[in-house]
């Protein structure tokens, strides 16, 4: 589920391309450097990985950071839809910030995945001896 909605990510990336030139009048510069900007979260990935293996919510180490991630989303997707509605004004720090936040709910939410597969494989193959 982790890696379609990586997938489908990619959809709403050229909506917001569409929205920043089209309902913003951002310049192709600006927007990419701000687009850019928001993706900062994934170079961070090995860090989300030693945080979750370092310190356990609940006392478990993987299944509370995936629902933290997706909580984070659920922010981000929600404060990008309320922008987009017109609800609110547009500044382009808080756009910046929601689409961080929304590349850092799937960077944490791909390398927790990634982690908890990798786990049962080695469980599997220990087994399998």
């Amino acid at each position: 589920m982790v890696y379609f909605a990586q997938g489908f990510r990619s959809l709403a990336s050229l909506a917001t391309m569409i929205f920043c030139k089209e309902t913003l009048g951002m310049e192709p510069g600006p927007m990419q450097s701000m687009l850019a900007m928001a993706t900062v979260p994934w170079a961070l990935k090995p860090l989300y990985g030693l945080v979750s293996d370092s310190f356990a919510i609940g006392g478990q180490h993987r299944k509370p950071y995936l629902v933290l991630s997706a909580a984070v989303g659920v922010v981000a997707w929600a404060g990008l839809a309320a922008l987009a509605s017109g609800e609110m004004g547009v500044p382009q720090r808080a756009l910046l910030g929601l689409l961080a936040l929304s590349s850092l709910s799937m960077a944490l939410s791909d390398v927790i995945v990634d982690a908890m597969v990798a786990e049962r494989c080695g469980e599997l193959g220990r087994a399998a001896q």
